[in-house]
């Protein structure tokens, strides 16, 4: 499981939602590319889940791409 602090918790969800909306994906959607529940996306992208799997963060990076992914850890690490 990946633990957050409050600021980069706060980026990750704002870029979660921001990366899903540009490739133009539903939350439903989303969320069975990634085997977890709308419920548990909707609580990510708010912020309200702060611990998730290394799995998930795995497949987040396969549907989002590479790149996309690289920068926002790079970004996280830079807060």
């Amino acid at each position: 499981m990946f633990a957050l602090s409050c600021s980069e918790l706060k980026h990750f969800c704002e870029t979660v939602s921001d990366l899903r909306q540009k490739h133009g994906l539903s939350k439903t959607a989303m969320a069975k590319i990634l085997g977890i529940s709308p419920s548990s996306l909707n609580k990510l992208e708010n912020g309200v889940m702060p611990r998730i799997s290394s799995e998930v963060v795995k497949v987040f990076g396969s549907v989002l791409g590479k790149e996309a992914w690289d920068k926002v850890f790079e970004e996280i690490k830079g807060l």
